[in-house]
């Protein structure tokens, strides 16, 4: 037995191009792939990286479906393959940028074997309360 069955998704994927908005079994549809996707391709390690990755594939998928999609093309297989790539720029995109969504790269002063100070693009992790004391911001609002 099929997971799902493609001729609905087709025929509510034109309902969604006639209405210029995704239906609601698409979007369920598009919900169920990507909590399926991201469970069984990826393995996240964390309950919210895995759902980081879910939100941002089905975000990516009502962004963009109405604009890409094609009648007589398969509506699942759009969904599926955007499901996917959505996924792999986000793990992507998380090795650039820390849980904040900021860059974890930047330029750090370090002591060269001569003594000299230079600088170096290095990968850095940020915690609010740490650097904050140490940029000398005021701890106490954060209580």
């Amino acid at each position: 037995m099929s997971r799902y069955d493609k001729n609905l998704i087709e025929e509510e994927a034109i309902k969604s191009i006639r209405n210029g908005r995704i239906t609601e079994p698409i979007g369920q549809f598009t919900l169920d792939r990507a909590e399926e996707i991201s469970a069984g391709i990826f393995k996240p390690t964390s309950e919210e990286f895995h759902n980081a990755l879910v939100d941002y594939a089905v975000l990516k998928v009502c962004e963009e479906f109405l604009d890409k999609y094609v009648e007589g093309r398969s509506a699942a297989n759009l969904i599926i393959s955007m499901v996917h790539s959505g996924m792999i720029d986000r793990i992507r995109a998380a090795r650039w940028k820390d849980v904040y969504g900021e860059l974890n790269k930047s330029h750090v002063q370090v002591v060269d074997i001569e003594g000299r100070r230079k600088s170096e693009l290095m990968q850095t992790s940020k915690d609010d309360t740490i650097s904050r004391v140490l940029s000398g911001d005021n701890v106490n609002d954060l209580l």
